[in-house]
């Protein structure tokens, strides 16, 4: 188990805690919360999870500025990125940038591992929390 403390942030980035999730056992669909967000024993940023919409936003409307982004990430202990390609917004999503778009941003500057339609980008530097 990871020992260290940190946060981890889901994109796409729904605009609504509902999300509806492709499942490739029969092509059925999930409709619902995330439940990967709540499988994990670290605290996690989504785009609605601030007490008002603009709290995080600093987050997820500067992906492709690194600067921005990449300071607000370390305000905020993230160290892991959690990109679902599966997930579609029920209500939007609210980054400027297309899922392939996102992807290809993380791709050029974070390690990754994949696990089906769930990729995971590590930070190398990020500020702890404490």
């Amino acid at each position: 188990m990871d020992q260290l403390d940190y946060r981890y942030v889901s994109v796409p980035g729904s605009s609504n805690y509902q999300e509806t999730i492709y499942n490739h056992d029969g092509n059925k669909f999930y409709r619902g919360p995330n439940p990967f967000l709540h499988a994990t024993n670290k605290p996690f940023i989504t785009a609605y999870s601030a007490p008002t919409p603009d709290f995080y936003y600093s987050i997820f409307k500067n992906f492709s500025n690194n600067a921005i982004v990449e300071g607000s990430l370390n305000i905020y202990g993230v160290r892991k990125i959690v990109f679902n390609k599966d997930i579609y917004g029920s209500f939007g999503f609210i980054e400027p940038e297309n899922a392939n778009q996102l992807f290809s941003i993380f791709s050029n500057k974070y390690a990754k591992q994949e696990f089906g339609p769930v990729t995971l980008f590590s930070r190398k530097e990020y500020l702890p929390r404490f």
